[in-house]
């Protein structure tokens, strides 16, 4: 089985993601897709300061540090879809 944030799941499992606001979404979205901190802030129209902070939040709420398991977390809560290759 997989690890996941140091918690083992398995591929039936879901994670649950109501826990983050839409704002934290949208910069957990931004930040899979590999968008720096300075471009995170230009496309939603707020600074940079402002995305740190909800960086912080994000890996607090999932208990996730790693950019890799970040993404596996979106993709298993539905914000991202994974495409091989």
């Amino acid at each position: 089985m997989p690890l996941f944030g140091g918690r083992v799941i398995d591929n039936n499992s879901t994670i649950p993601s109501t826990e983050l606001t839409p704002r934290e979404v949208q910069v957990l979205v931004l930040w899979c897709n590999g968008s720096s901190m300075k471009q995170s802030a230009w496309t939603l129209n707020i600074s940079v300061k402002t995305i740190e902070f909800h960086r912080a939040r994000i890996r607090r709420k999932t208990g996730v540090y790693e950019t890799p398991n970040l993404v596996r977390y979106a993709a298993g809560a539905g914000y991202i879809t994974l495409h091989p290759g």
